[in-house]
């Protein structure tokens, strides 16, 4: 740009191509960003077509495991989760998550491992209030309010805005009549 600005006071008569130079840039960067559009749609569709031009990395992987997961595709979620940990066996974000994809299945054999991914996760982030609280509604599922209501508390200490944390204690609450 300076450079420019600099040759068109040197050379007046450059003014023009300068001109038409900056007219054909703008235009080749509206048309690359037309194209781009379609690729930023969704978190599902951008980290997609990031996959397409590289299959590699956990960042990736998890992220589209979580835009399936929100959409309750928890199979689908789980595969890339299981993706995000061959690259990073100890990333808390895709251990809890495909730790509620878990729970959400009805295969109640499935919950022993999603326990020993949360505490896992909780190894690798202590204090991140979304495993946290996905660790109390995993001691929902097992039967274990006094637990729930402990992981609760953590999770709300963190993050004293988290509703699902509220929720989950107003749970356990109730179910040991502490209401």
């Amino acid at each position: 740009v300076w450079l420019a600005c600099d040759t068109v006071q040197k050379y007046p008569k450059s003014k023009l191509a300068a001109q038409l130079l900056a007219v054909a840039v703008i235009i080749a960067c509206a048309v690359k960003t037309s194209a781009q559009v379609k690729v930023w749609k969704d978190s599902a569709t951008l980290f997609s077509h990031v996959l397409e031009v590289d299959p590699r990395g956990e960042v990736p992987n998890a992220y589209l495991g979580i835009s399936f997961m929100r959409q309750g595709r928890n199979a689908e979620a789980q595969e890339y989760f299981a993706r995000a940990l061959e690259y990073n066996p100890t990333w808390y974000l895709p251990l809890s998550c495909s730790a509620v994809c878990m729970m959400r299945t009805s295969d109640r054999s499935l919950l022993p491992l999603a326990g020993q991914r949360l505490e896992q996760a909780l190894h690798d982030a202590p204090n991140n209030s979304d495993t946290l609280s996905n660790m109390a509604l995993w001691f929902s599922f097992m039967g274990r309010p006094m637990d729930t209501e402990t992981y609760s508390r953590k999770a709300l200490a963190a993050d004293p805005d988290s509703v699902r944390a509220r929720l989950y204690l107003g749970n356990a609450l109730l179910t040991q009549n502490k209401f």
